[in-house]
């Protein structure tokens, strides 16, 4: 909302007086109550991402913040025709009254409220009655701690509503801790009123402090529900004021902060200056915020140049430098150039529906166009006057407003307000939740999914025919849904894989990648339609890992045996001379594939032995999808007795598994069964051939989560 803002002086011991400027949006009072701290899990951050959308950073999915500006007001001690920002005023916050309303919108499907965080006022510290976060001249914190529980609470009662807070933190703390910041710099020279706060390096500065400070405290009461903050708002609107210095009249110079010097009697040099000026402050305050927290995004409001009767930006061509100025000199900070150059995450542009322009005429007042990134509707309402105090037509109107401003690429609505009553400029519009909630009805993403449609479009519902929940082996995803819906598959965080639903409402989904192997898993399935996104889970599936195996022994390895085996799967290894079943020693070695070798401690003598690999899920592991195992029978014989070194008459196995017969070309003897011994190579085990072998390497498998161990026998 676009009102006149309050300006007084604060005086501060020897440093020259200060002007103070704080913005009458609203806020969001309450009585007071004890801070509570309702349970609530982290909600997951809010970050830009591409496509000039904010993301969720958990699901990676498109984050639309859709809500009201939570607003409670009171009278201002030293002007009570005005009102200030009383939302976590000690002794006028109202935590039920607040939670209560956050469950009323969180029912409705919004994610985000919007609150004012006020900085107190100089005038109201000299008459000795002062308030909000900055409690005084005499006040040396960071901000007054009981202020800040009632804030923190607030935050708490958002989270456990799944809900977003963006609080709008104007100006500094009017009190002795950032005066004195202010007064560390010289006073500026050209520049005064509003202007300071962008314009003077000691304002700044003190700006550079709040931030830093603020994200300490709450990160202090929070902790992990810092995420709750979608982002912290360095101003509810940036504006420059064309009837104060440097722009009051069109001459002589201002230098700015960083020392660059402007002609103040050329449009291009005054426009300059403002949007200079502007940018190293959002970059300065936003650093400021990020160096406590890297993860918390800084954003900044403005209202365009047509809510004040303007065309556009002109190098503050509209500026008054008499007593007797009549007209608005206000001049919103330059959106095109913060959005392209600043260290902002996003903007925040509020645009109010009237008769006077169209929604198009005031964005490209701010050079639309040429804006970049993530903007959001942080401010759109209804005055009464403007639809005939037809609360009805309004709230068609708000919804007309919605969809309209999809095609600007908005992303994001925040409705003024939900329920402020206190004051009478604010009895000029309608409540959210007035008449029952007919606004409400409108604009509640339960009624309507989709913001940029004028009603909620039948869906079909996703469904999920194959697999079913606890299914192992070859799984075949298919199912229903909407046709020309998007259906993704999701395994581990990972999309493996997407399918189109066709015109009959089935669709089928082939994984791109492989799935995960001897472990239990669940699939996400998401069925996209636009914004509507629906989602099935199908538990506890499982892909069997490949069983061991026994490499057909060579007499090339002497009397080394080898196999394979799934890597996270224990592996077992023994061999056993038939006469006896007496266990034969040796040792076994296995690599980070799985790949194994058994050497027998002493050579073997000539006999049958049998060679058994068994592969096993472990402790917490899946037997159905690790569990294997393998065995072939070996003929040992000797090198000098003619023997024929295996006469393909091996035997045996484990489990279902059928034996194989004759040796290969490397199983010790000829592959045309001859006989002929082969050449001693002088390997382990040199005076023993390795017969015939392999009966077979079988296996079963399914879901495990173990580790390979090493087994020796």
């Amino acid at each position: 909302m676009i009102r006149k803002s309050l300006r007084s002086r604060s005086a501060l011991g020897g440093a020259a007086a200060l002007t103070l400027v704080t913005s009458l949006l609203g806020g969001l009072v309450a009585s007071a109550a004890e801070t509570r701290e309702d349970p609530a899990e982290p909600l997951p951050r809010i970050a830009a991402g591409e496509h000039r959308q904010l993301v969720d950073t958990e699901t990676g999915r498109p984050f639309i913040p859709r809500g009201y500006n939570y607003v409670r007001l009171a009278p201002q001690p030293w002007n009570p025709e005005e009102p200030y920002h009383s939302t976590f005023e000690p002794g006028q916050y109202d935590g039920e009254r607040a939670g209560a309303a956050l469950a009323e919108q969180s029912a409705a499907g919004y994610n985000t409220v919007r609150v004012f965080v006020d900085p107190g006022h100089g005038q109201d510290n000299l008459n000795g009655t002062p308030h909000g976060l900055g409690h005084g001249d005499d006040d040396t914190s960071t901000g007054n701690a009981e202020y800040l529980d009632n804030l923190a609470d607030f935050v708490r009662r958002a989270a456990a509503n799944g809900m977003y807070v963006l609080p709008s933190l104007d100006a500094f703390p009017q009190n002795a801790h950032y005066f004195d910041i202010v007064a560390q710099s010289a006073p500026p020279e050209n520049v005064s009123g509003r202007n300071t706060n962008y314009m003077y390096e000691g304002f700044v500065a003190a700006k550079e402090a709040y931030l830093a400070n603020f994200t300490t405290e709450m990160t202090d009461r929070l902790g992990p529900l810092m995420s709750t903050f979608l982002a912290l708002q360095l101003d509810n609107e940036a504006t420059f004021a064309a009837d104060e210095a440097p722009f009051a009249q069109a001459s002589g110079t201002f230098t700015a902060p960083d020392g660059t010097t402007y002609d103040m009697s050329v449009p291009e040099q005054r426009q300059a200056a403002a949007d200079d000026t502007i940018v190293a402050y959002a970059d300065a305050a936003t650093a400021a915020a990020k160096e406590v927290d890297p993860d918390l995004m800084v954003t900044m409001g403005a209202f365009t140049n047509r809510a004040v009767g303007k065309p556009g930006y002109d190098g503050f061509a509209t500026h008054c430098a008499g007593d007797a100025c009549e007209g608005d000199f206000r001049y919103p900070a330059r959106v095109s150039t913060l959005t392209r150059e600043s260290a902002l995450d996003f903007f925040d542009i509020h645009t109010y529906p009237t008769p006077q322009y169209t929604l198009e005429e005031s964005l490209n007042s701010v050079e639309w166009p040429q804006v970049e990134g993530v903007v959001i509707n942080g401010e759109f309402g209804a005055q009464r006057d403007r639809y005939g105090d037809d609360i009805g037509r309004a709230a068609e109107a708000m919804r007309a407003h919605q969809v309209e401003s999809c095609a600007f690429e908005l992303t994001g609505w925040l409705f003024w307000t939900w329920d402020t009553d206190e004051d009478d400029v604010q009895r000029l519009f309608f409540r959210g939740n007035e008449d029952g909630g007919v606004i409400d009805r409108q604009l509640s993403p339960v009624n309507r999914p989709d913001p940029c449609l004028h009603e909620a479009p039948v869906v079909a519902p996703l469904a999920v025919e194959s697999p079913e929940d606890g299914q192992t082996g070859d799984v075949e995803f298919a199912g229903t849904g909407q046709p020309g819906g998007t259906v993704t598959l999701t395994v581990d965080d990972e999309a493996l894989g997407s399918a189109t639903v066709a015109d009959d409402g089935r669709w089928s989904l082939a994984p791109d990648a492989d799935l995960p192997v001897g472990v239990r898993f669940d699939a996400l399935l998401t069925q996209v339609v636009r914004l509507d996104y629906q989602d099935v889970v199908v538990a506890d599936l499982g892909v069997p890992a490949p069983g061991v195996t026994i490499d057909e022994p060579s007499r090339d390895a002497g009397q080394v045996f080898a196999g394979g085996s799934y890597p996270s799967a224990e592996l077992e290894v023994t061999l056993t001379a038939d006469a006896g079943r007496a266990a034969i020693e040796g040792s076994l070695d296995r690599d980070d594939d799985g790949d194994w070798t058994f050497t027998p401690a002493d050579e073997l003598a000539a006999g049958d032995y049998t060679l058994t690999a068994t592969a096993s899920a472990g402790d917490g592991g899946d037997p159905e999808l690790l569990g294997s195992d393998a065995s072939v029978t070996v003929t040992v014989e000797s090198s000098d007795d003619g023997g024929d070194g295996g006469d393909g008459d091996a035997s045996g196995g484990s489990g279902e598994s059928g034996g194989e017969s004759g040796g290969g070309s490397d199983g010790g003897a000829a592959g045309d069964g001859s006989g002929e011994d082969l050449p001693d190579t002088g390997g382990p085990g040199a005076g023993v051939l390795l017969g015939a072998v392999l009966l077979l390497a079988a296996g079963g498998v399914l879901v495990a989560r173990t580790r390979g161990r090493t087994a020796t026998r």
